[in-house]
């Protein structure tokens, strides 16, 4: 590739990058994202004070989260049917999410980290419940919305607990929202995600 066809490629990327939408500030996808960071930092504050044990369900999935991490620090061929036979009537993706964590940082501090996936999981459905409220609302209805839906007990309570609560809801309010952008499945963008 000589010089010319370099200069050539920068200037159609940055022709291309003039056409695009420029940044728009949205002060309630703000104000919804401080809330979310809020909470956050309230469950990282709960998780780092925390001397609680993992108990009856959390039991099997922080074990199924030390089990994957020993199965990915070496992965194979067979890792995925290891996986999935670690506890064979329990599904193994809110595991996985914790796992990242525990590659990165060890099995030192795994309920604080897997408190951390709650946390993060639970920012991901407010910010999802903002989003998909505002497809029907208006946007100060949306962050209401979100608010309320923050501050409400059930999901709070399952916040600050390992279970699988947490993530559900965050994959249904991301699946209705995708859903609905899609256009029942007419718009490929969305329906992709």
């Amino acid at each position: 590739m000589n010089i010319s066809e370099v200069i050539t490629t920068i200037w159609v990327f940055v022709k291309r990058r003039k056409k695009t939408k420029k940044f728009r500030f949205d002060p309630y996808l703000f104000v919804v994202i401080c809330f979310s960071l809020a909470l956050f930092a309230s469950v990282v504050r709960y998780a780092r004070r925390s001397f609680q044990f993992p108990q009856w369900d959390e039991q099997h999935y922080m074990q199924m989260a030390a089990e994957f991490y020993r199965i990915l620090q070496h992965p194979s061929f067979s890792s995925v049917n290891e996986i999935l036979t670690v506890i064979p009537h329990r599904q193994p993706l809110y595991p996985l999410l914790v796992t990242p964590f525990l590659l990165i940082f060890g099995l030192s501090h795994s309920y604080f980290w897997a408190l951390v996936t709650n946390g993060l999981l639970y920012g991901a459905t407010i910010i999802g419940v903002f989003l998909l409220s505002k497809l029907y609302l208006s946007k100060a209805s949306s962050v209401l919305a979100a608010i309320i839906f923050g501050c409400y007990a059930w999901p709070l309570f399952w916040l600050h607990l390992v279970y699988t609560e947490t993530a559900t809801t965050a994959f249904v309010v991301w699946t209705i929202f995708f859903l609905i952008k899609s256009d029942l499945f007419r718009r490929r963008k969305y329906t992709l995600l």
